[in-house]
């Protein structure tokens, strides 16, 4: 019985549930999903905004788009320029007529343009040849990894060797290792010339008419070389040593007063081929050189003429003719004006 009771009296267990919080009708774990929505959208609304603002930006990216983004080159248009110019350059060095071609590209209007599909730049020069109407272009493809050519849309074989001189501007083109000698007038002119190639004597014509044109504002020198990789490889073949004399005669004349009227008379009895002592010393005499000045200069021309070739060794002179101007600087006789008033502008740009 006292068993009995004893269950009788004894509670059973109760469990109490608690309703769940509401807000608004909603409980924690709703409200929780509901912000986390709100917050997903709002990244989600952000990134499309952000993207809808980059892209409205296209317009500003004058390279192109990547990966959402404006694409630059490792290159500026400047460098890619200056590249253009080297390559130029090398030509002057091809026995063609592409050896001009540094010295008639308009590089100070030529035009670079990125392609971001192929990584490179596409270069338009013009070249504007004297006594010819048109205007043709040199178009070059030009790597931007290492602006090195990929490949030229010219009429001229693609340059043999680099170099890393450079055309500056119209008529003149930069010695890679060259140093001005002077910032005053006269600048100092030296005219290479091999009387042997095509066209020497109205070369030297030109040069002496420039020296008197400019007189105050160039000094002019004359040296004489052999090239017989570039001038007439038969005349050099046929009479060997006996083409210096040429050579020295020329030379030691040019140190005279008088030495436009022994080119003016020599040009009257020259055809390219090597002259004889005695005639050469009758165009010396009426020309009005001093004959014991020009034959003391003969006794010592070996010397002289070894050390013009230095010269055009210390610059590599590899086509003739050409001017170094300023120690710096090469030219052609045609083009030594355009390249006078480069230094002239140069010059003022320092004061």
């Amino acid at each position: 019985m006292a068993g009995r009771n004893k269950l009788k009296g004894s509670r059973e267990p109760v469990f109490v549930v608690k309703p769940a919080v509401k807000t608004l009708g909603f409980d924690n774990l709703h409200i929780v999903l509901m912000v986390l929505v709100v917050i997903l959208v709002g990244v989600a609304f952000a990134i499309s905004f952000f993207q809808q603002s980059t892209i409205s930006k296209l317009s500003d990216c004058p390279y192109g788009l990547s990966a959402g983004a404006c694409f630059y080159p490792q290159h500026n248009a400047s460098q890619v320029l200056q590249a253009a110019g080297r390559v130029l350059a090398a030509y002057a060095s091809m026995n063609t007529n592409a050896s001009l071609l540094p010295y008639y590209a308009r590089i100070d209007i030529a035009n670079a343009s990125y392609v971001p599909s192929g990584n490179y730049w596409i270069v338009i020069v013009p070249v504007r040849y004297p006594g010819i109407n048109a205007t043709p272009s040199i178009t070059m493809l030009l790597s931007d990894k290492n602006l090195t050519l990929i490949g030229s849309y010219i009429n001229y074989i693609r340059p043999f060797v680099s170099t890393s001189d450079t055309v500056l501007a119209p008529g003149v083109v930069s010695i890679a290792d060259g140093a001005t000698c002077t910032t005053t007038k006269p600048f100092p002119v030296t005219l290479f010339e091999d009387p042997y190639a095509n066209g020497a004597m109205s070369s030297l014509a030109i040069a002496l008419n420039a020296s008197a044109r400019l007189a105050g504002v160039i000094n002019m020198s004359y040296m004489f070389i052999d090239t017989p990789q570039y001038a007439d490889k038969f005349v050099y073949g046929a009479y060997g040593q006996e083409t210096n004399l040429l050579n020295a005669y020329l030379a030691c004349a040019s140190k005279q007063a008088g030495f436009g009227g022994f080119v003016s008379n020599l040009s009257r009895v020259y055809y390219g081929i090597p002259l004889s002592n005695l005639t050469l010393t009758q165009v010396a005499t009426n020309s009005g050189l001093s004959m014991p000045r020009l034959n003391s200069c003969l006794v010592n021309s070996s010397i002289l003429l070894n050390n013009q070739e230095l010269l055009a060794l210390r610059y590599n002179i590899t086509e003739e003719p050409i001017m170094v101007v300023d120690c710096a600087y090469t030219t052609l006789p045609e083009t030594l004006g355009e390249a006078i008033n480069y230094l002239n502008t140069t010059l003022a740009l320092q004061r």
